[in-house]
């Protein structure tokens, strides 16, 4: 008989992964916003260097705040919930308290690699302040004042 509940929980649970899956392709592309220049994409016309570098920071912020943050919250969360549904099976105990150390790993080395590669983006633009605004050509001495004779 317990092994019957097991069959349906695990068959619930591996619905609501598909669901959320399912939930998360179809979001994404409303999220992306690619045609709109406020989303990834920020320059349409006449693009620089400058808009490139804001592009590749755009993007970065994507993947790490609104891809691999919850994705890791999720895979955390379904873990506990496999630890506390299967307490008594050691396997799946072991098994739930693997995935979530290879969560935090997995957290831990994108949150690294985006420390890294905002430090490289400031080193690049000269800028200090790449998570909150987009970088400003003025900024990093490439104003399009610059050579003109007053």
């Amino acid at each position: 008989m317990v092994k019957f509940k097991d069959k349906n929980i695990m068959i619930y649970l591996s619905k609501i992964s598909a669901f959320c899956l399912a939930l998360i392709i179809f979001l994404i592309p409303v999220l992306v916003l690619a045609e709109d220049p406020g989303g990834l994409v920020t320059c349409v016309d006449d693009c620089t260097f400058q808009d490139f570098i804001n592009m590749l920071n755009e993007i970065m912020k994507f993947l790490v705040f609104t891809v691999a943050v919850p994705l890791a919250a999720v895979l955390i969360v379904y873990a506990g919930a496999l630890m506390v549904i299967y307490a008594s099976n050691q396997s799946k105990r072991d098994q739930g308290k693997k995935i979530i150390q290879t969560a935090l790993l997995g957290l831990l080395l994108v949150l690294s690699s985006y420390l890294i590669i905002s430090f490289i983006l400031e080193v690049l633009t000269g800028d200090t302040d790449l998570l909150n605004n987009q970088i400003d050509p003025a900024s990093s001495g490439h104003s399009e004042g610059e050579g003109e004779a007053e």
